[in-house]
């Protein structure tokens, strides 16, 4: 069975050693965005329009520390996706069924091309397909996801000035994109594996044999497409939309309560009058708790005198 390590976490080894040059660019045209985006906000005070100098400060500060802690959240996001991707398969059960496949071409392999029919041929053209498709989808993913990792101090940087923010926006879409593909790859393959081909595989049934390679190889390919239109601008403003719809109607609510006045002559609105009742019923029923046991306590101590002088 072919395998190429390749391993998305180990990025930051491999490409560190190119992160600086990015680093420093970033660093020589920070102030220069900077300065840009101060201009724009001088231009538009000067038209008469109302300018934004506190939001101007305040994304440089956050580019800055997003920066400083690039490595950090960027590996984060491919940790995540990776972690996510286990949980949808067990990949043990996958290797299985490659291993099954490898022992199959080699048996084919050691019959002879003379000895052995046209189905044969296929057959062990589909199984070396389907066990190189893989590695290649994983290949491909390093990459993508080196060049996302290389660039994306200067990208970064590049979310101070307004009318150049788009290229963030894209990068860090292109970034979870990416990271996404091996989840969607992963419930694929565990579709696959649910209808139990592995005998059938075993058996060297050739149709059964092309239709998992074809499937497969359509799932490495549908996978980037299929995460593409899942994080497309479309369905992330919606999904940012509806939170933020969310969030203002908790915060609506919260505002136009009405205020309750409580027992001690203060006022509250619903949310604290729950609390505030929550805390007098517990309050309560510690009161009459001790109540109940005090005299408890009291009778079995004069009931047994003889047991608290020894104690």
């Amino acid at each position: 069975m072919i395998n190429i390590l390749v391993d998305v976490m180990d990025i930051p080894k491999t490409m560190d050693r190119f992160l600086g040059i990015s680093w420093g660019i970033a660093i020589i045209i920070l102030p220069f965005i900077f300065v840009s985006a101060i201009a724009t906000e001088l231009h538009k005070a000067a038209e008469g329009q109302q300018p934004e100098y506190r939001n101007v400060i305040w994304t440089t500060v956050l580019v800055v520390f997003a920066t400083l802690i690039y490595r950090v959240w960027f590996m984060k996001i491919v940790s995540i996706c990776e972690g996510v991707a286990m949980m949808m398969l067990d990949y043990q059960d996958w290797v299985a069924l490659m291993t099954i496949m490898s022992q199959k071409q080699f048996e084919i392999g050691n019959i002879g091309l003379l000895s052995i029919d046209v189905s044969g041929i296929l057959l062990n053209i589909a199984l070396t397909i389907t066990i190189i498709t893989e590695e290649i989808f994983n290949l491909v993913r390093f990459m993508f996801l080196s060049v996302l990792y290389l660039i994306g101090p200067i990208v970064v940087v590049s979310a101070i000035y307004k009318p150049i923010r788009l290229l963030f926006k894209g990068w860090i879409l292109s970034v979870l994109q990416v990271s996404f593909w091996i989840v969607v790859l992963r419930i694929f393959q565990a579709a696959i594996l649910s209808f139990n081909v592995s005998q059938l595989i075993s058996d060297g049934n050739l149709a059964v044999t092309t239709i998992i390679t074809l499937t497969f190889i359509l799932a490495c390919f549908l996978a980037p497409a299929f995460t593409s239109k899942l994080f497309s601008g479309q369905n992330i403003g919606l999904l940012g939309s509806t939170v933020i719809a969310g969030m203002s109607f908790i915060t609506t609510k919260i505002a136009t309560t009405k205020w309750i006045p409580t027992a001690d002559g203060k006022k509250t609105n619903a949310i604290g009058a729950a609390i505030h009742v929550v805390k007098d019923t517990a309050s309560f029923v510690g009161k009459t708790v001790s109540k109940v046991v005090s005299p408890k306590v009291k009778e079995e101590a004069e009931e047994h005198p003889e047991e608290k002088r020894i104690r």
